[in-house]
């Protein structure tokens, strides 16, 4: 598998953009461009689930937690795509993707959050998401030697938990119900994202 290349204060923007919208810095008509915003779609719509769920007071910190849940559905997301895609399209052709991939993620992030920061702290936003990414990258590769993606959903089901104060230390019934419906819409959006059909656009045509 492949290593990637591609923090939250200042004055957020909202986050009911379109996922489109989030792209338009990237590069459309690139044929990785699809991957992208399957990938944008499915964590917009995953944290969007979550937000209701937020326990922290206050507007800003609640708006830090939805940006560090964002990303950690991105990294899913993200990292999921590279795992259905590996043994199918050649290193070369994977190495491509990750390339676009892993920075119109995080400029999707920067265009839902960011919007008007100054470019120095943009630097710094961007070298902390790539380093998150890289994590959350080993993390779940260690947990594809398992061979399905089950324990990958676990982890990330937990991670989304404690980021948004579902719960503390004992699992309510109220926790509990939470926690299944973040796993089962995550497993949903995998679905939906039709990685088998975006996969066949770009793979080698058989001589």
């Amino acid at each position: 598998m492949h290593n990637h290349n591609g923090s939250t204060h200042n004055h957020t923007a909202p986050t009911n953009a379109r996922p489109e919208d989030l792209l338009k810095s990237a590069n459309q008509d690139d044929r990785y461009y699809p991957f992208a915003l399957a990938v944008i779609r499915a964590s917009a719509r995953c944290r969007d689930v979550v937000k209701p769920w937020i326990e922290v007071k206050g507007k800003q910190m609640r708006l830090q937690k939805e940006v560090y849940i964002f990303a950690e559905f991105l990294f899913f997301f993200a990292h999921m795509t590279e795992r259905r895609l590996y043994g199918h399209i050649g290193d070369k052709q994977l190495e491509e993707l990750l390339t676009y991939l892993t920075p119109a993620i995080f400029h999707a992030s920067a265009a839902a959050y960011f919007t008007g920061f100054p470019e120095e702290q943009m630097k710094k936003i961007a070298d902390e998401f790539i380093e998150r990414i890289n994590e959350a990258h080993r993390k779940y590769s260690e947990l594809d030697q398992k061979g399905d993606i089950v324990e990958a959903l676990l982890l990330l089901t937990q991670l989304v938990v404690e980021e948004a104060g579902i719960s503390e230390s004992v699992m309510t019934k109220q926790a509990e119900d939470r926690a299944a419906a973040i796993a089962q819409t995550v497993a949903d959006e995998l679905v939906g994202m039709k990685l088998d059909e975006l996969l066949e656009q770009i793979k080698p045509k058989q001589a």
